[in-house]
């Protein structure tokens, strides 16, 4: 869905759009860095890995969120409006960056929050109402009827005009924004590899991958083939899969497995990790590489997106400094 406002008022004065770049110097973000993942099932396999590592750029606002977002809002300055009202999940780091970014450049920011209110008191919802979003928690029913005229109608009488971002920024700015990953990746590589919730991200990298690059997406939602259509009616390349085994139960379900994996690879390597969406693709990586799905020789990146926030993440890390299992 593009980017829309419901009949948002224009302001008497214009504010002045900006690049990706003004609005990051602006939030003062760091720069990635591509950092070697080394172990010996790559190295058995021959395969380099390197992490590019997004969750550096800013602790609640790195990662491949930003990128998502940061179009839409030159779309609501475009259209006159500071109100942004989007979706998620209860763990849904869209919308803490969404909030994180409302409050460092003076948009208000609404969250219709998919479930019942006491998923509010998990770590992200907390911090993106500390950030200043007003979150609504809705029925899963009411969920699906998020891109209907009429329940957004609804939405605009009790909040006001806004601008629409979708869930995950599922729209043109969000897929456009997120292709500029790619001025990160400084050194060769053959294959990118990401997590999925809305296949945003892999969209957006596919279409402006170079000649004889793939990507592939680990989606971390339960449901065989879910994004595929999706992908193919934004995607018209043939440069991508989507593989569906990594869910371990569901979105924001995890196993015991992947909480050892987690502090494995921390211990192992500094990379933090959480269970939402990250440490799935981290395993699924390692796991595809042990089951040969690279050839020989094959260069990979892997894009750690960051949402380092949360109780899990906090208990799996502190656990593994003091040597626990």
């Amino acid at each position: 869905m593009a980017a829309q406002t419901w009949n948002a008022g224009r302001i008497d004065r214009m504010d002045y759009q900006q690049t990706d770049r003004e609005w990051r110097e602006t939030l003062q973000f760091h720069a990635p860095e591509l950092q070697p993942w080394v172990d010996p099932v790559f190295s058995g396999k021959d395969v380099s890995v390197s992490v590019l590592r997004l969750d550096l750029m800013d602790a609640l606002l790195g990662g491949n969120k930003w990128f998502k977002i940061s179009g839409n809002l030159n779309e609501a300055l475009r259209l006159g409006t500071r109100r942004i009202l989007t979706f998620g999940g209860a763990f849904s780091n869209h919308l803490l960056a969404v909030a994180e970014a409302g409050r460092r450049l003076g948009f208000q920011t609404i969250g219709l929050v998919r479930g019942e209110a006491t998923s509010g008191k998990n770590d992200t919802l907390q911090l993106a109402q500390r950030a200043g979003m007003k979150l609504h928690f809705i029925s899963r029913e009411e969920y699906r009827q998020k891109d209907q005229p009429a329940f957004l109608r609804a939405w605009q009488e009790a909040e006001g005009p806004f601008l629409l971002i979708p869930e995950g920024g599922a729209n043109a700015a969000g897929r456009k924004g997120a292709g500029d990953i790619l001025q990160y990746l400084s050194i060769p590589y053959d294959h990118l590899l990401c997590a999925c919730g809305t296949g945003t991200t892999l969209a957006g990298l596919a279409a402006k991958l170079p000649e004889g690059r793939r990507i592939t997406g680990i989606c971390v939602l339960k449901g065989d083939g879910m994004l595929d259509d999706k992908i193919r009616a934004w995607v018209p390349q043939s440069n991508w899969r989507m593989e569906y085994a990594y869910h371990f139960g569901g979105y924001a379900r995890h196993q015991p497995g992947l909480l050892s994996f987690m502090q494995g690879l921390y211990v192992e390597t500094g990379i933090p990790t959480e269970p939402v969406y990250s440490a799935k693709l981290f395993y699924a990586v390692k796991d595809l590489a042990l089951r040969d799905y690279f050839t020989a020789g094959t260069k990979l990146i892997v894009l750690h997106c960051g949402g380092l926030q949360g109780k899990t993440f906090t208990d799996v890390y502190n656990n593994a400094k003091a040597g626990g299992g």
